[in-house]
């Protein structure tokens, strides 16, 4: 006899969570089917048994990205590359992502430029309070599109030799990152050689 369908989509995330414990862990699964996730994601959020996710396949069916990576104790790396967006209730151009890749105190390597950023608008208290990062992987990214980058992204992240790569990206895009790294963080001093921003001091 099989068993019943799920009825929403946390419980189908939770489900396929019981598995997905400590390191090495992949994590694929389109949320599109479902109607997406509430008004935002939550998929990794306050989880502290995980320390390495090698992979992240998500289609998200919403409009906002949110509290998503975030609070997450014990992770050292996560790869992201595999995250794009099919929003329900805006244009496809138009996401947010908010309070996202944040507050995570043992996260070490991020891997992020495969993600769809061409897709994103808004970009909101993400990529910040990472003390320990060693490096923000954003290689092929496409931040053209991005109309407001806020003073919290990228804020107080790694430290003094802390790299963010963006090979691959526009001039506009490594511009824009670049200039979030220097006016968000002040007192810091962070460079672009060669596609690649090292912090500095």
């Amino acid at each position: 006899e099989k068993s019943s369908k799920p009825k929403d989509i946390k419980q189908i995330i939770d489900l396929l969570k019981e598995d997905f414990i400590v390191a090495n862990k992949k994590y694929d699964l389109d949320l599109t089917p479902f109607g997406g996730y509430g008004n935002g994601s939550h998929i990794f959020f306050c989880d502290s048994q995980y320390t390495t996710i090698d992979s992240f396949k998500v289609t998200m069916y919403v409009s906002d990205m949110s509290y998503e990576v975030c609070y997450c104790d014990s992770l050292t790396k996560i790869n992201l590359n595999g995250i794009k967006f099919a929003p329900e209730n805006t244009a496809e151009n138009n996401i947010n992502i908010s309070v996202s890749v944040t507050d995570c105190s043992k996260l070490e390597y991020i891997y992020a430029g495969g993600m769809e950023w061409s897709k994103v608008k808004v970009l909101d208290s993400s990529f910040c309070n990472l003390p320990s990062l060693i490096e923000l992987d954003l290689s092929g990214a496409n931040f053209d599109n991005i109309s407001s980058i806020e003073s919290s992204d990228f804020n107080a992240i790694g430290k003094v030799g802390t790299i963010v790569k963006v090979s691959g990206c526009s001039e506009t895009t490594q511009n824009k990152i670049l200039n979030a790294l220097n006016t968000n963080n002040s007192g810091q001093t962070w460079v672009l050689n060669d596609g690649v921003i090292t912090r500095t001091a």
